[in-house]
């Protein structure tokens, strides 16, 4: 049995989130060396965190070092490059499309962000500087990005099961451990030998709001532990480790709200073996399931967005009632129409704000359940 750190035995100096930090894990264990804390972070940690960063940006979980959310690149429609970063509203474009150039040069017409105006006026690029500009507001780009689960998921999912239990389970064999350690830095490929992908079924993960990571141990009387590790309520997979382990014990990490770690003793009851995988027969309704839950996420992201553009929206039309007399409804549709929503959006957008407001409280309280249908 190790006394000291996972993969070398020297002293365990370093904090270690067996679910990664990156990823809303909250978990800590002091199971490694620097060293190899390091390592695993670059080999195993960032490349998962790269593959499943959409998701973060969309729920906006607020990781333990205080970073909300998490940058991700994709792109528009026409194929062309954008970035979401944390904290952002929207997806915005890299950069300022040029349309057309005068005949000096400067430019007589271009889309982009009207924050740019007043810089380029200033400047002096635009064709009519002094003269009027015509500016029409341009709905933000729907950011097109791809996810799919890869090798650098199937052996961070090995170190997460590994560290779990090497942090709150039970101590791991040296030998094992240093065996272990060339799969888990993608030295060696884990899939199939120790790490399998499982279907959305209740059967394995028993499905609930909001979304959650979850870890479940199950010794067996083999001698080895099988653990289940979900990640976003949405990626399933079993990891088969040859270690003998005492009672079966379960990780729960909320990603909404309330972020407390929940650690309790897994009363979920085994039903399924190292031969329950994903096959071909269940490719298809895993991709069901997992377009059902895409879609929830991406409404709660959306309702995210529209909630933060509203609040934009009903304090700038707060300050016109108060500065200029108008009327607050009306200066609010008009606040609206700034931000690009659509004629039908606004009018679902002043219903719910109006309501909201009946009830005592922010215009910008929106139903969460009418994004999800």
């Amino acid at each position: 049995m190790l006394a000291g750190a996972v993969y070398c035995g020297a002293e365990p100096n370093s904090r270690e989130h067996p679910l990664a930090e990156a990823l809303g894990g909250r978990l800590t264990a002091n199971i490694l060396c620097a060293h190899h804390n390091n390592d695993v972070a670059n080999r195993c940690d960032e490349p998962m965190f790269k593959q499943f960063a959409p998701w973060m940006f969309m729920l906006g979980t607020k990781r333990e070092r205080g970073v909300r959310g998490a940058e991700f690149r994709g792109h528009a429609d026409d194929g062309e490059p954008l970035v979401a970063k944390p904290g952002w509203r929207v997806c915005r474009r890299k950069r300022l499309q040029l349309v057309q150039r005068a005949a000096n040069g400067k430019i007589k017409y271009a889309k982009g962000d009207l924050a740019k105006l007043e810089e380029l006026k200033a400047a002096g690029v635009l064709d009519k500087p002094d003269g009027p500009v015509i500016a029409t507001l341009e709905k933000p780009p729907a950011i097109n990005y791809k996810i799919a689960v890869a090798a650098d998921a199937e052996r961070g999912v090995l170190k997460t099961a590994l560290h779990f239990v090497a942090g709150f389970v039970i101590d791991v064999d040296k030998e094992l451990a240093k065996q272990l350690y060339h799969y888990v830095t993608g030295q060696e490929r884990a899939d199939g030998k120790y790490v399998r992908t499982l279907p959305l079924e209740e059967l394995y993960f028993p499905e609930s709001w909001p979304p959650r990571h979850e870890i479940r141990t199950y010794p067996s009387s083999g001698g080895e532990t099988y653990i289940t590790v979900l990640l976003f309520g949405l990626y399933g997979f079993q990891v088969c480790l040859p270690i003998a382990t005492p009672g079966p014990v379960r990780y729960k990490q909320p990603l909404l709200d309330d972020l407390r770690p929940v650690f309790e003793r897994n009363d979920h009851v085994r039903k399924f073996g190292w031969d329950d995988h994903l096959t071909s027969d269940s490719i298809e309704p895993l991709e069901t399931n997992l377009h059902f839950r895409h879609q929830k996420l991406e409404g709660y992201a959306k309702w995210r967005q529209d909630k933060s553009r509203c609040m934009d929206a009903a304090i700038r039309a707060l300050k016109s009632q108060f500065s200029l007399h108008v009327n607050y409804r009306e200066a609010y549709i008009a606040e609206l129409q700034l931000e690009a929503f659509e004629a039908d959006e606004i009018s679902r957008l002043v219903h719910w704000g109006a309501k909201a407001l009946d009830r005592g409280r922010h215009p910008w309280d929106l139903p969460l359940e009418e994004y999800f249908v």
